[in-house]
């Protein structure tokens, strides 16, 4: 097991994570216990079929109140499904904050894939390169309200990857 680092208190800073050794950050919701998001730097060794082979970040969506059946709510913010109308495929008890933000898990369309992790070399074509209330996939919580939480400026893939949480002001920079 491992216990998560509060990522509020890097609020506003680049973060570093180390690939596959127990390096999480943990994001909560302040209203829900049981809701929070887990970052991790994952691939290779005993992932080696997980997204894929893909390497990169992860952003996990957990939600203990969940369970293992989708629920569908319509939602405008959402990429349109074939029959035209969107929707947010939620109420899993762990849901992957997929990058290119097609939900091909919950669908059912395969086991994941490379595009669905996050770093500076993600070809998708919907990747937006950060994870905001404003994105696709979403950082909102289950009931439909702002998290708050922003990551971007993903590294490259590596053993070692950086991304910034909220809005860091680079060393020297005139505040």
């Amino acid at each position: 097991w491992v216990t998560p680092k509060d990522l509020k208190k890097y609020n506003n800073s680049y973060v570093t994570i180390e690939r596959n050794v127990n390096d999480v950050y943990k994001y909560s919701n302040p209203n829900n216990e049981k809701e929070y998001y887990l970052i991790e730097n994952r691939g290779g060794g005993h992932d080696g079929s997980m997204c894929g082979g893909g390497k990169g970040i992860l952003i996990w969506h957990c939600n203990q109140s969940g369970g293992n059946t989708s629920v569908k709510e319509r939602n405008p913010a959402f990429a349109a499904e074939t029959d035209g109308s969107q929707y947010r495929i939620s109420n899993f008890e762990l849901t992957l904050e997929q990058a290119d933000g097609l939900y091909h898990m919950e669908r059912n369309q395969n086991p994941g894939d490379a595009n669905d992790l996050w770093h500076s070399g993600n070809t998708a074509v919907g990747y937006p390169g950060e994870f905001t209330d404003l994105t696709v996939p979403t950082a909102k919580w289950m009931d439909n309200t702002a998290s708050g939480l922003v990551l971007s400026e993903f590294s490259s893939n590596g053993g070692t990857m950086t991304f910034a949480v909220g809005t860091p002001v680079e060393a020297g920079a005139a505040t």
